[in-house]
Formats: C-alpha cells, structure tokens, sequence
C-alpha cells in the first residue's frame, strides 16, 4: 500500500505539472520558471474546463479531464513554436529567465529534498497507513465533495455537491483542489483518502517549496546564501503548511495560499518584461493564477491582492531598471492613489452583499492580546504547545 501512495504521489504531481507546463513554454516563459509555475496554470485549466463542461452538460472521467488539459498545452506549444519559427526563429523571447541555471536548478533540487526529509517526518511518520484520514467536521465535507465529482462525472467548482446529499444540492464551494484530488483517485479505483494524502505530499514536497525557490531566485537571486538558506525555512513554520494540514482541515486554504508566490512571480515578471508582448502573456498568467487561488479558496486572492499592491507601489518608486528610489512628486502621488484605489476597492468588497456572511462571521478569541504578541513572536501553532524559539530568533536575524 505504500507503493500506491507513492505511486499517487507521481501521478499527482504529473496532473499538478504536465498541463501547465507544456501551456507556460507555449507563452515563451523560461524552463525552469516554466517547472516552478505549471500548478498553478494546471489547476486553471482543471477548474474552469470543470465548469465548462458542466455548463454544457458534458461529464467525463478523471483522467479525461487531464487528457483535455494537456490536449490544450500541447496545441498551444506546437501553435506558439510554428508561429516563433515563422516570423524570428533565432529571436530570444524567454520570460521569468534565471540568469544561473544550474545554479537555480541546484537549489530547487535541495528545497524538494529538505522539503521531503520534513515531509516524512512530520507526515508520513504521523499516519498509520496511506488511506488514513482526519476525523475532523471539515475533512468529512472535503472527502465528500471530491467523491461527489467522482460519482457525478463532474468537476464544476460552481455547482459543488457531496455523495452525503445524494447530489440534490449544489453551489458554488472554492474546490480546485478536491477536482485535483478526484483526478488522481480515479486513476487508483476512486480510493479518496489515497489522493487526498497523495495531495498533501505533492504539494507541500514538491509545489510550495518549487515555488518558493523561484520566488527567492527572483528576489535575491544575487545573493545566493539568502537562496540556498531559504530551502531550511519554507516547511519549516509549524503553522503553515502543516497548520492547514492539522486544523480543519483547511487543504483548500493550503493550496491556495501556495499558489500565491507563482502568481506573484508572474506580477514581477509581468512589470519587469520590456515588451508589449511579453508584458501581455505574463498578464493573463497572473490572471489565471488569481482565477486558481480564488477557486482553491477566495480569500487567498485577499492575500495575493496586498503582496501586489504594496510591490506595484514600490516599483513605482524604484522601477525595474533602476537601483535607486525616483523620489519625485508625481511617483509619489502615483504610488498613494494606487494604495487609495485598492483601499478604496477593499471597503466595497467588505460592504457587497455576497461577502456579509464571511466578513461578519467573528470568532471567539482564544487569547488575550499579550499572549497573541508571544505567540506570534515565538511562532506558536496553538494555544498551548508549537512553541519555535529557534525559529524564531533565526528569522528575527
């Protein structure tokens, strides 16, 4: 049985990479950026062919669905290639490029391998067999709803249902990655928990620390230490990844929060790209990604919101071309009606009738506001243990 799951883990971690992939080379994004990012156009291209499918009243099996999405990247790579072939076949158009190659393939290499000695650790020594599952409230609905896309052929994040209402209800519920999940289950007899611990493998093994690498490449990738000391702190927070993983559970939380560093990628590469052209591609990509996040779970696109406009603000001040700050009037009055615009967008979204239930929902405090101070200092996972002292002066430094 530990066969199958690793198994699981390879068939997961092609359904998460294969689509994406051959779609993110046909927009001329570099290779290894191209491996970093593929996730997160995968699941784009799961989710929304889920919701097409269903809206013209097509159901499919699993690995169906996956033949469409890589059917789709594999065009767009063969159309994009005889189209670059035809008008410059020696033009340079890679985007996202990593100046060491090698060397960011290196570093990847030792994020997965940290990320999976923490993985077998923390995880895989955790359960007690590879189809063992949480008995929490939020996994019960969780399991249901990736059995519900199995049994109904269809994988609609919009008209989400569970097996345990036989189907008469559905609506939509943020459930990219239980479309994932029910991909990879039925290529191993629709066996639910196999996918879903297969799932939390792939992406906390390979698709948050891949992603992470590339995002430190892209911020500090002269300073190579900051790299390299990088893959010792991506898994290493007790709250998250594993928090998510532990508490609900929140894996479609989880999934979406781990796509956020790729979307976030694609901004800076989007801002950095000196043509119209590679601008516009890099665009839809972060367009693609914000659509992942919101359907793995809609208050990540929060998130991913305030890491864009606080880094748009910045590169208004200092552009991609430059080392220093052009501290001028007008850069500066661009920068705070970007910040007012967002600010402005923000109180609309709190006060539209859609959102009142998320955003009036309070939950009781579980500490006073010192203890919140020390816990947060100390990186604590709970109210009462997970304390991370080590940890915690390491990232202080």
């Amino acid at each position: 049985m530990w066969l199958m799951l690793a198994l699981a883990v390879v068939v997961c971690v092609a359904v998460l990479y294969v689509p994406g992939y051959l779609f993110a080379r046909s927009l001329f994004v570099s290779r290894f950026a191209s491996v970093a990012i593929a996730p997160m156009i995968s699941i784009f291209f799961l989710a929304v062919l889920g919701i097409v499918l269903f809206e013209v009243g097509v159901t499919c099996s699993g690995p169906v669905l996956l033949a469409i999405a890589v059917a789709i990247g594999a065009i767009a790579l063969l159309v994009s290639k005889g189209i670059a072939q035809a008008k410059a076949p020696n033009a340079s158009r890679e985007l996202i490029a990593i100046d060491d190659v090698k060397g960011a393939w290196k570093a990847a290499a030792l994020y997965v391998a940290v990320a999976f000695a923490v993985v077998f650790v923390v995880f895989l020594l955790a359960i007690d067999g590879p189809e063992s599952f949480s008995r929490n409230d939020d996994t019960t609905v969780h399991l249901a709803i990736v059995r519900g896309f199995l049994d109904t052929g269809t994988f609609s994040t919009l008209h989400a249902s569970s097996y345990l209402d036989q189907g008469v209800t559905s609506s939509f519920y943020p459930s990219a990655w239980h479309a994932v999940t029910a991909v990879v289950a039925s290529f191993f007899g629709n066996a639910v928990t196999l996918a879903a611990n297969a799932s939390i493998i792939a992406l906390t093994a390979v698709v948050f620390p891949l992603g992470m690498c590339l995002l430190f490449l892209k911020l500090f990738g002269e300073g190579k230490r900051v790299v390299w000391a990088g893959s010792l702190f991506v898994v290493a927070f007790c709250g998250f990844p594993w928090g998510f993983v532990v508490y609900g559970q929140l894996l479609s939380n989880m999934v979406s929060f781990m796509l956020i560093p790729l979307a976030f990628v694609a901004l800076v590469g989007a801002i950095e790209a000196k043509g119209l052209s590679g601008k516009v591609r890099l665009a839809f990509l972060v367009a693609a990604g914000l659509v992942s996040i919101a359907l793995s779970q809609p208050n990540g696109a929060f998130t991913f919101g305030i890491w864009a406009v606080l880094y748009c603000m910045g590169r208004i001040l200092v552009p991609p071309c430059d080392d220093a700050p052009r501290i001028a009037s007008k850069r500066i009055a661009a920068a705070a009606a970007l910040f007012a615009v967002a600010c402005a967008g923000w109180v609309v979204l709190y006060f539209a009738p859609f959102l009142q239930n998320v955003v009036q929902y309070t939950w009781k405090a579980t500490l006073s506001p010192l203890e919140a101070i020390g816990g947060g200092l100390l990186f604590m996972f709970t109210t009462r243990e997970g304390v991370q002292p080590f940890l915690s002066v390491a990232v202080l430094a």
